[in-house]
């Protein structure tokens, strides 16, 4: 057998890189939410929104997996609730909601989409007292619906964050449905390593950007939360901006690929 790679990273090369690094080296700050963090925040918002349809507010996270657990511990108040999941996703889902000190209960999935879904989250919310979360997955890049999701909250009060891992540029975020994206050398929009939880909801990321940095309200060192080092260095965010100026060749590229797949598939 000779495998076939699908998951290959397409990252930035040193030469696209090198005028984000020489900002660096002219601004002489390397954390803490630095002037190339904000600008790859905006693009990144501005892709969210256009996606969307409205507008999005969101913050860097050192990864995917600690915006999982910082999007759960900003949006729901009772430690050690139970949090639904599917039981078809990577390790790193259930790693996020056990660091935020929360219990997972694995759930089914559609058989026809390979998705947990409302339905089945309502039933499972029947069948199992404590359920205070749910967390689905945009299994292999496929979208939600994020609007499902909404009703689902609306009519329960269960806060959902979807994993929307490798899904950029194809998950919508929802009016009250939090997403938390990935930016690892393998997803479409890759920094190495990285990733960003996205709301319509500021103060919500707000208290996500603050639980990343230790839970620091401001620079005058008084804590609202109890947080955790979970910050996108302004190095990953030169990845990530060198990235983003090739994301429309990258979305051309992988459109062109899927249409040749679903033709070769069809013969």
């Amino acid at each position: 057998m000779n495998p076939i790679p699908v998951l290959k990273p397409d990252m930035p090369s040193a030469d696209q890189l090198l005028p984000y690094l020489r900002r660096i080296d002219a601004a002489q700050q390397y954390a803490n939410f630095g002037p190339l963090n904000r600008e790859l925040e905006e693009r990144l918002s501005a892709e969210c929104t256009a996606v969307s349809e409205l507008q999005v507010h969101l913050t860097t996270v050192a990864n995917c997996t600690v915006g999982l657990q910082l999007a759960l511990m900003a949006c729901v108040e009772r430690p050690r609730v139970k949090v639904l999941v599917p039981s078809l996703t990577f390790p790193g889902t259930v790693s996020g909601i056990l660091q935020a000190g929360f219990e997972p209960v694995l759930a089914d999935v559609d058989p026809a989409r390979w998705v947990l879904t409302p339905e089945i989250a309502r039933k499972a919310m029947m069948r199992v007292r404590g359920i205070r979360a749910v967390m689905p997955v945009a299994a292999y890049g496929a979208a939600l619906d994020v609007a499902a999701w909404d009703r689902l909250t609306e009519d329960t009060g269960v806060p959902v964050v979807i994993d929307a891992a490798g899904a950029f540029g194809n998950q919508r975020v929802g009016q009250r449905t939090l997403v938390a994206f990935s930016m690892h050398a393998t997803k479409a929009l890759g920094a190495g390593e990285g990733g960003f939880v996205a709301s319509r909801d500021p103060d919500v990321i707000a208290r996500v950007r603050r639980l990343s940095n230790f839970g620091y309200m401001n620079a005058g060192g008084l804590i609202s939360d109890i947080g955790v080092n979970g910050k996108m260095s302004e190095y990953a965010a030169a990845v990530g901006l060198a990235a983003m100026d090739r994301w429309a060749d990258i979305c051309e590229q992988r459109r062109s690929l899927a249409d040749r797949y679903l033709s070769a598939l069809r013969m």
